[in-house]
């Protein structure tokens, strides 16, 4: 069993929202805020504690409604797939203000008897399927639903689970139980099943359609009841489900939902962007009540909801919370969300503190430009005059910038961002825009790739643009460093091989730099004009200290698909991948420091001090880096041992924090997992790992654990490699 405990805490750092406190990373949302990953679950314990859970182990607490949040990343231990981030909440359910029970991906189970402050994780026997809905039938019994027709029950609140016959041979992604005895599971092709003998039988029933996933399920008794699914679609039954009704109510949500309550009875229906809807007499008429509230500039759907008294609140995509506190008349935003599409590149002036950030646009919305004036805290929308993908900004300095994109889009402003004008000179029809660097205010770069012209360069200040050639059949540039107005390199936009080049008299000719491991490479930063490093797919990482003429391997941490990297210097830099992967080295990459932000795919970082990292994600996600929070910080170093070993912790005796060293002479997927007295598996400090050969440092916290005896086991490819004990004592 691991347990897991939330201290009421309130971290306030100078350059960062003061009204929400991140306690478990050194990665700090920007935006959106207080955080972005999808709510699945939202409780109002009371009128001012809420708890809410979503994707990559998201867990958020507030106890004044909403002013002020703690939130934690990847809070439920690690997805082994996803590269050290945390494993996704799909659903919880609460029996009452203490007890409750969160199901999610690989299996995972964990309940909380004391209204969300400690969480055990429980074993259960789904190994790694998929947990998608759990219900309460009474204080005691509680069913879920998982893939593969999998269903689980627990008769003493969630402590032990047992699997129960399946009703289907589909996922079972809705659950609902009337009562201890009377459950309904949804499945796939519009079908549910219900059992009134806690699950030792099942009766089918479709709801009307062979197509859809049913995501939904609310019954005011064992005769009225509701069903919603995929594509908008609503269902309900007086009959038991014998037949099935379609609602008054036009739903136009790819996943639809359900939230119920009785006392009165009423039926939500939840999924669309702007509204959710609303029945008191079982679906005869309905109620439309938009929860978009005027500043709100996007709209994303809802995944849950709760009331207490005249308060509700809708949760859902990237972080959405918004509130009411007049039962719907009026709505106010808790969460702040831009943009909810990719963000590609971020420009940072430390002077100023000016952020410019850019990327998709949401669509029909100007938002492709986000603009904070004081280090991240608060974001804004800065106009642009169309609502391109853009790629790439660069400002010459605090009011001149430019921005490029896809179908050759370009603006730029000259009153940092306050206005964006479209530059309608270049010489380019259709090609998407990877990067432009401006080295100063006259003299810039635009690259590009596709068929055609894609490279271009000014030295007016944009007036004019001279069309330049690329020395290269590879359709253009992915990424490129310009160091000033006569040196640069540029990475080939080439799936499988790419190549890099570079110039030494301002783009008029290129020559290519050969380096010793062909494959596909996506980011590039050169320190000064000799020193600099490439990275790419399969673990690939380059520094050349002699201008490109030689290019040396770089040991990374693990062999990840390294999407971009940056450095402040020939020391200083860091890594990204998908899945909010990071690595942060300062002595050249001899080690590492591995840190999951929290977030999804990341496309682009910038260091501009060692302790200053800006990164950007998919989903519209912006994370800054915060150094100083060391907690479960896993440290990779190029020092490759004779053997596996494992090592004494230290200090030990420990409280609450010790060391666990371990080395590795060969690359391999590991775990480190902590066992008590018993034998009982208790916490998993790394879920199979990818790590290179070398040797690594973990810090860990057991403050979560009782004093006492346990063991660390080091597991390497799934083969058990050594135990060790150790002693906790408060």
């Amino acid at each position: 069993m691991k347990t897991f405990h939330i201290t009421i805490l309130i971290l306030v750092f100078s350059f960062f929202n003061e009204i929400n406190s991140q306690v478990n990373s050194d990665w700090q949302w920007s935006h959106p805020n207080p955080q972005g990953n999808d709510i699945r679950y939202i409780k109002m314990l009371s009128a001012n504690d809420w708890f809410a859970v979503g994707y990559t182990g998201t867990l958020m607490r507030t106890t004044n409604a909403g002013s002020n949040w703690e939130v934690y990343s990847n809070y439920f231990g690690i997805y082994p797939a996803f590269l050290g981030q945390g494993k996704n909440i799909y659903d919880a359910h609460f029996w009452d203000a203490s007890t409750g029970v969160v199901c999610g991906t690989q299996g995972y189970i964990s309940r909380t008897i004391n209204g969300g402050v400690d969480w055990d994780s429980i074993g259960s026997s789904a190994g790694t399927t998929a947990l998608w809905e759990v219900s309460f039938g009474d204080a005691n019994t509680v069913y879920i639903g998982g893939n593969s027709g999998f269903a689980l029950k627990s008769t003493n609140a969630g402590l032990n689970w047992f699997s129960i016959s399946s009703p289907s041979g589909g996922a079972n992604r809705s659950v609902f139980a009337l009562d201890a005895n009377t459950v309904f599971m949804g499945s796939t092709g519009g079908n549910i099943y219900r059992t009134t003998n806690g699950g030792t039988s099942w009766t089918p029933f479709n709801t009307g359609s062979s197509s859809p996933i049913i995501y939904g399920i609310y019954f005011f008794n064992i005769n009225t009841g509701f069903v919603s699914g995929a594509s908008g679609y609503v269902r309900y039954t007086t009959n038991g489900g014998t037949s099935w009704n379609i609602p008054a109510v036009s739903v136009t949500a790819s996943e639809t939902r359900l939230f119920g309550r009785k006392s009165p009875d009423e039926i939500y229906i939840l999924g669309d962007l702007n509204s959710i809807y609303k029945s008191t007499d079982y679906g005869a008429t309905w109620t439309t009540i938009p929860y978009k509230y005027p500043q709100q500039v996007i709209g994303l759907a809802t995944n849950t909801m709760d009331i207490t008294g005249n308060t509700m609140v809708v949760c859902g995509v990237n972080g959405l919370f918004n509130a009411s506190t007049n039962s719907g008349s009026n709505w106010y935003g808790i969460s702040n969300v831009l943009n909810s599409i990719n963000m590609y590149d971020i420009e940072y002036n430390s002077g100023t503190g000016n952020v410019w950030a850019v990327g998709r646009g949401t669509t029909g919305i100007s938002n492709a430009v986000l603009f904070s004036s004081d280090r991240g805290v608060t974001w804004r929308t800065q106009s642009t005059p169309t609502g391109a993908d853009y790629r790439s900004v660069s400002m010459a300095d605090e009011n001149t910038g430019w921005v490029v994109g896809q179908s050759a889009s370009v603006i730029m402003t000259t009153n940092g961002g306050e206005n964006w004008i479209e530059v309608s000179n270049v010489p380019s029809s259709s090609q998407t825009l990877t990067r432009v660097q401006f080295v100063n205010a006259n003299t810039g770069w635009i690259f590009g790739y596709s068929p055609g012209p894609n490279l271009f360069k000014t030295t007016n200040g944009g007036i004019n643009w001279l069309t330049q050639n690329y020395g290269s059949n590879d359709n253009g540039a992915r990424w490129a460093s310009m160091l000033d107005a006569n040196t640069g390199y540029y990475i080939t936009y080439n799936a499988t091989n790419s190549r890099i080049f570079k110039t030494t008299n301002g783009g008029d000719n290129w020559t290519e730099n050969f380096y010793p491991n062909p494959g596909n490479l996506w980011g590039i930063k050169m320190i000064n004009a000799n020193t600099g490093y490439v990275c790419g797919d399969a673990g690939r990482l380059f520094r050349t200290t002699n201008g490109g003429n030689n290019w040396e391997t770089v040991t990374p941490p693990g062999n990840n698909n390294y999407t971009t990297t940056d450095w402040y210097d020939i020391n200083n830099g860091v890594l990204g991948a998908g899945s909010g992967y990071s690595a942060r080295t300062t002595n050249g990459g001899q080690s590492w420091l591995i840190r999951n932000t929290g977030g999804s795919a990341v496309w682009n970082m910038e260091m501009t001090h060692p302790d200053t990292i800006w990164c950007t994600q998919s989903f519209g996600y912006i994370f800054r880096f915060i150094s100083g929070i060391t907690i479960g910080i896993t440290e990779w170093e190029n020092e490759v041992p004779d053997n596996f070993i494992l090592k004494q912790n230290y200090p030990n005796p420990f409280n609450p924090s010790t060391t666990i060293e371990f080395g590795l002479n060969k690359a391999g997927i590991v775990s480190l997992k902590i066992y008590d007295i018993t034998g009982k598996l208790v916490d998993v400090i790394l879920n199979d790992m990818q790590f290179n050969a070398g040797s690594l440092k973990v810090t860990y916290d057991a403050s979560k654990l009782p004093s006492g005896v346990y063991f660390y086991t080091l597991e390497v490819d799934n083969k058990r490699i050594d135990t060790k004990k150790m002693l906790m004592i408060k």
